[in-house]
C-alpha cells in the first residue's frame, strides 16, 4: 500500500522500517497476506495527496518523513501516559 510523504510514493513496508528504525528496534520488517476474514474491511490501495491543501491554503509538508516519524516517537515516549515513562 503506497503512502505519500512529501511527494514520496512509498509502500507500506518502506514506512515500517523507518518506524522501526526511529524507534531503536531490531527484527525486521515481515509482510504477511492479509486474512481473508478481514476482507471486508481491507481498503486495498492508497495514495493521499497534499495538493488540495496546497492549492486552498497554500500548505506544503516541511517536515520529512523520517523527522516526523522521530517527533511523534519523542512526544509518545515524553508522555506520561505512554508506556516506556513507566
Amino acid at each position: 500500500m503506497p503512502v505519500l510523504v512529501a511527494a514520496l510514493v512509498l509502500q507500506v513496508e518502506e514506512v515500517a522500517t523507518v518506524v522501526q528504525e526511529a524507534a531503536g528496534l531490531g527484527g525486521g520488517v515481515r509482510l504477511v497476506p492479509w486474512p481473508p476474514e478481514l476482507a471486508r474491511i481491507d481498503i486495498g490501495s492508497f495514495r493521499g495527496s497534499y495538493a488540495k491543501a496546497e492549492k486552498l491554503l497554500g500548505w506544503r509538508p516541511e517536515i520529512s518523513l523520517v523527522d516526523g516519524i522521530a517527533d511523534t516517537l519523542a512526544a509518545y515516549r515524553a508522555a506520561s501516559w505512554s508506556p516506556s515513562s513507566t
